[in-house]
């Protein structure tokens, strides 16, 4: 984060892989916190998961589904794209999708 504004943030990108972009509020999510209570999630559930499409761009918070849970990880299926990506995750890298 680069300036508060009275509407939302700017944002610079490590090593310049986008332009610094300003985001509304809405849009801004912190990080995952190291230690949180054990989550359980269900088939089918949306949420949110820290991660990135490539290992160039920094990680951000992605829409998703979940498609199987077992013990800590969960299969998430990417919504929202053209194309369907799946991933495997750890329950640290997945919270409840902000509807707000």
């Amino acid at each position: 984060m680069v300036d508060l504004h009275d509407d939302g943030v700017s944002v610079a990108f490590e090593n310049d892989w986008q332009p610094q972009t300003k985001f509304p509020f809405r849009r801004v999510r912190l990080p995952p916190a190291h230690k949180e209570d054990k989550k359980d999630f269900a088939e089918n559930q949306e949420v949110e998961v820290f991660s990135r499409s490539n290992e160039q761009e920094a990680c951000g918070w992605w829409k998703a589904l979940v498609k199987m849970t077992k013990g800590g990880f969960h299969v998430v299926e990417y919504v929202g794209w053209e194309t369907t990506c799946t991933e495997i995750v750890a329950s640290d890298r997945i919270r409840l999708r902000n509807t707000k």
